[in-house]
């Protein structure tokens, strides 16, 4: 969650908002303190402020704040509608946005030293659980994520089924339901094909946040209701889920039987076997071209470029090697007694490189000379150079196309 910006006293800009839109705005975590730190604990606050223009402020926080104490338990903006206290130090603010807008921070006359921290969670009220939302009577106040608490997630959430490779990642990792119920569901993440390649690796840490936020977007309702009010609330929908990046895993086939410890156990079988075969996809891909680029066993012809006099370039991208003819030489040049003949001196040079300059030089010696430059994959220029009365025909080689 965003963290408030407690060492200016411009605290952090918002923007992104719809006019006409219900938000509420949380305070989370904390407490910040108006010294160095460990310098005063006893000023430990959770007191925070916000603004429309970052001009005219109004500073709250809990009357039980103990920091400053003695803040008054109602306390609003003007703009806003409703004001709820969470607990005896959090504050949610509802208002109507009437600009793209808001400014909250911090209320201190010195920022520079302030240490500690404050976040806050802004979502779009839309008019769900007014009365605030609490964890349902019974329920555990830590859930535990395994097997059996994914496929019942899952069971909420209609076409999300390719979901599972990811949520089993989660699998042994625990998370307050008390916190939770605090507030409506956390808006769902969107998802790319990049992120899902490090799921198969076992999902990276922000791959891993993201995937944590969408099963608590889709599990709420196990554990979260609306508070009781009249009228009677509505509850916030199922969170709608994205259509299935192209280049991820088929979700996996769910088999059916009576013993549901066994199904458990399959299923996560299925998805393992996936993540596997998934993995083994992207290893191939990468396998495959670097074998054709770095250590190739054949090649195909690309461009030719015939004509070639005097000095220049083209540029050029993935390339094995290339292929020089010498088409027309002067008949004084001189040549050696070798096989195949070497003129002597090179009638003239090849080099190839990027646009930071040249990494390797070929003399043409030979009528016809095949060459493979070391750094040729990574070269994106080839330049020549011929002598007065030479003209050559030089042709690209490239790696052979996969299938």
């Amino acid at each position: 969650m965003p963290a408030i910006n407690i060492t200016s006293a411009l605290g952090t800009h918002v923007t992104g908002l719809t006019i006409g839109q219900v938000y509420t705005v949380v305070t989370s975590g904390g407490p910040w303190n108006p010294f160095a730190a460990g310098a005063f604990p006893l000023h430990d606050t959770y007191q925070f402020k916000l603004s429309l223009d970052d001009a005219t402020w109004t500073v709250m926080a809990v009357s039980t704040d103990p920091g400053s104490p003695g803040y008054s338990d109602t306390a609003k903006p003007p703009w806003a509608t409703s004001r709820r206290n969470l607990d005896t130090v959090h504050v949610e603010i509802t208002w109507t946005a009437t600009q793209t807008d808001f400014y909250i921070g911090v209320d201190d006359s010195v920022y520079g030293d302030n240490s500690g921290g404050l976040n806050y969670v802004l979502s779009q009220a839309g008019g769900f659980c007014p009365y605030g939302t609490e964890l349902i009577p019974g329920r555990a106040t830590t859930a535990l994520i395994d097997g059996g608490l994914i496929d019942a997630a899952l069971l909420l959430a209609p076409g999300g089924a390719w979901l599972a490779l990811g949520f089993d990642t989660l699998a042994g990792i625990s998370f307050s339901t008390t916190e939770l119920c605090t507030l409506l569901p956390p808006p769902m993440p969107v998802f790319t094909a990049e992120d899902w390649i490090s799921v198969v690796d076992g999902a990276s840490p922000s791959m891993q946040s993201k995937l944590l936020q969408a099963f608590k977007a889709i599990s709420w309702p196990i554990w979260c209701r609306c508070k009781t009010g009249t009228p009677t609330p509505v509850a916030p929908p199922a969170p709608s889920i994205q259509v299935q990046p192209v280049g991820t895993p088929l979700p996996p086939a769910t088999i059916s039987c009576n013993n549901a410890d066994i199904c458990t156990t399959l299923n996560e079988l299925s998805r393992q076997l996936l993540a596997i075969s998934q993995q083994l996809g992207f290893a191939r891909t990468d396998i495959q071209l670097i074998q054709r680029q770095a250590v190739p066993f054949g090649h195909v012809t690309g461009t030719s470029h015939t004509g070639l006099a005097g000095a220049g370039s083209f540029s050029v991208s993935g390339l094995l090697g290339l292929v020089v003819v010498l088409t027309t030489v002067p008949g004084t040049w001189g040549l050696s007694d070798d096989v195949p003949q070497r003129y002597i001196p090179a009638p003239g040079s090849v080099a190839i490189g990027t646009a930071e300059g040249v990494s390797e030089v070929i003399f043409c010696n030979e009528p016809q000379s095949a060459v493979f430059p070391y750094a040729m994959s990574a070269a994106t220029v080839v330049n020549w150079s011929f002598k007065p009365g030479v003209v050559a025909t030089i042709t690209e080689l490239v790696r052979e196309p996969s299938g």
